[in-house]
């Protein structure tokens, strides 16, 4: 992934060293992480269906080991919610419109 942030050619490398490149500056695969949780979050989202989209061990030892719901139906719900967001958020015709809002 580095290699198509670089800018500049490296031996042996990808030709594609901008292809990945943002305005903002160099990223990392957190922040796609970070950003769909965030996302999520503001979609409504409870913040116990996220932890279980991102994969992440509940911190409670005793949570951990007498919860174990999979909430399979939840998370297709958030990805699902994430992947409409995205979708209006990359629009051509959305053109900066878009207007966010929060589900009830």
């Amino acid at each position: 992934m580095y290699d198509r942030q670089r800018g500049k050619p490296k031996l042996n490398g990808t030709a594609l060293t901008t292809s990945l490149c943002l305005p903002g500056g160099r990223w990392v695969p957190h922040d796609l992480r970070r950003t769909g949780a965030t996302l999520m979050g503001e979609l409504g989202v409870h913040s116990d269906v996220i932890k279980k989209c991102l994969n992440h061990t509940e911190e409670n030892k005793v949570t951990r080991i007498y919860q174990r719901a999979i909430r399979q139906e939840e998370q297709m719900a958030a990805w699902q919610l994430l992947g409409e967001r995205l979708d209006l958020l990359t629009h051509p015709k959305a053109g900066g419109k878009v207007r966010v809002l929060r589900l009830a």
